[in-house]
């Protein structure tokens, strides 16, 4: 009994430290894009939206849980005041209908930054959550058109830098990923709207919304090398990200 009990203290422990890690990972690869667009004014606001991925926690689960938002102030400066209005269980539909995202509307201003980290929840149907991931930005309906008319227009409008983070995969139990689990869908692939929706942008209308972060995918997967393969739980290929763009794994692809 007691070998049995050492033991999964020992994969408890391993868990934390893996997640602590690729958090931590998450986190440095978003810093240096809300860096890039900032400026030295203390009074600048990084807000922060999003659904469980990126949001905090307050319930009794039996390890404190949190998502990436909850840690991009522990890389930066303090200069900037971070307000992370996130939400589990939120689509970037049915966000718009929560006092947080009003506040976020009120309160965001000239100079501040914008991170919006949705795509989960979007490609569910019903429950005021779906948004499709096929069509345009200018198209009713879309996730690009409820990007850019909920977050990205009102933000720009305001002055405000929006930076568009992908949704991270999915948990899996196998070695490989699912289209699903990469939000691929039969409405749309997801992930790639997002990339989409900002190419549109640049192209259209002459924005710059950049997408978390154009880098090398080893930089958060070296956490999970050896690992689908290890025995280790499969709870440890959930933390592969698909924030950047050229970072997400394609379907039966593995970690190099």
């Amino acid at each position: 009994m007691k070998s049995k009990t050492k033991k999964m203290l020992q994969r408890i422990s391993s868990f934390i430290c893996v997640l602590a890690m690729v958090v931590a990972n998450i986190a440095t690869l978003i810093t240096p894009a809300v860096k890039a667009y900032a400026t030295s004014d203390s009074s600048n606001t990084v807000w922060i939206v999003g659904d469980s991925t990126v949001s905090s926690f307050n319930d009794a689960y039996y390890y404190p849980r949190y998502g990436w938002g909850t840690q991009i102030g522990e890389y930066l400066d303090g200069t900037y005041d971070v307000k992370n209005l996130a939400l589990s269980g939120r689509s970037s539909v049915s966000f718009t209908k929560e006092d947080n995202y009003t506040t976020l509307v009120n309160e965001m201003k000239s100079g501040d930054y914008l991170l919006v980290g949705f795509g989960h929840n979007d490609e569910k149907a019903g429950d005021g959550l779906f948004s499709s991931g096929s069509g345009d930005y200018k198209t009713p309906g879309t996730f690009g058109y409820s990007l850019y008319e909920n977050y990205i227009k009102p933000a720009n409008e305001k002055g405000v830098t929006v930076i568009l983070c992908t949704p991270i995969v999915r948990r899996t139990t196998e070695d490989s990923f699912s289209d699903s689990q990469l939000h691929k869908t039969e409405n749309g692939d997801y992930a790639q709207a997002i990339r989409d929706l900002s190419a549109n942008l640049k192209n259209d209308l002459g924005l710059d919304v950049p997408i978390v972060g154009r880098q090398s995918r080893a930089s958060v997967m070296w956490a999970l090398k050896g690992l689908s393969s290890s025995g280790r739980p499969s709870w440890v290929m959930v933390l592969l990200t698909s924030l950047t763009t050229g970072s997400r794994l394609s379907a039966g692809e593995r970690p190099a």
